[in-house]
């Protein structure tokens, strides 16, 4: 009996151990990633900072994309967390829009790291990775809620939630890169000015999303976007 005891608490204390090597390498990867580009990671190097052989990182991750995927999954998520605040909040539709494009920057603020990676080119590929793809849509689908809900109160044309969520995630993400470079300062975006700045840009944004739209224009990638992302919705809800 005391022999299955120990046994029992020593798996504990390995399962344990394990878990905190894990986010200690997400940790330092994290780190890294502040300083440099997704190119420059490497299991080995972390495994160097972290004092452990460099063949440990290996139990958790296959090689460097895994970990460059699991980072980005996390990064997903938590966008998508801070979205889900704005989209739940008890506010009207404009200050909805207003809250969501503000979580998106402070996602930017506190994660720059994470925002820069799930957007760049050592991104692994989302067909690679399916938990990948499917934090991706999660939080572009809770953008689309809210977009669909300023759309009820008429204060963006209506049409395509899908195709006008993008649009708006592409601006908000431009604002958003260009306050975290903080090379700026030129346009009068510094970290005193950022609210005003970011209240004036949803103005005009809403302003250009709810104008009678051109019907003549019809966004090549929206039929095939709509398609996946209405199975992921689906999907989604299949399981909650």
């Amino acid at each position: 009996m005391k022999r299955e005891k120990s046994l029992t608490q020593s798996k504990k204390r390995r399962d344990a151990a394990k878990r905190n090597l894990k986010s200690r390498i997400l940790a330092e990867a994290r780190r890294v990633l502040r300083e440099k580009s997704a190119d420059e990671i490497s299991l080995r190097s972390i495994a160097r900072a972290c004092g452990v052989s460099e063949a440990a990182p290996y139990r958790h991750f296959r090689d460097r994309q895994d970990l460059l995927a699991c980072l980005a999954i996390e990064g997903f998520r938590l966008l998508r967390e801070r979205l889900l605040v704005a989209a739940e909040a008890k506010l009207s539709p404009r200050a909805k829009f207003l809250a969501a494009a503000a979580a998106y920057l402070s996602m930017g603020e506190k994660h720059p790291e994470q925002l820069r990676l799930i957007f760049g080119a050592g991104l692994p590929a989302a067909s690679d990775y399916p938990e990948l793809r499917e934090a991706g849509q999660a939080a572009f689908l809770t953008l689309v809620s809210v977009v669909a809900e300023c759309q009820k109160a008429d204060l963006i044309a209506k049409g395509d939630p899908i195709s006008k969520a993008m649009h708006t995630w592409m601006a908000i993400h431009g604002f958003t890169l260009l306050y975290i470079s903080r090379r700026c300062e030129w346009l009068g975006l510094t970290e005193n000015t950022v609210e005003k700045a970011m209240g004036g840009f949803v103005e005009e944004l809403l302003s250009g999303l709810g104008a009678r739209q051109n019907q003549a224009f019809q966004p090549v990638i929206c039929e095939r976007q709509t398609a996946i992302l209405e199975d992921a919705s689906a999907s989604r809800l299949g399981r909650e």
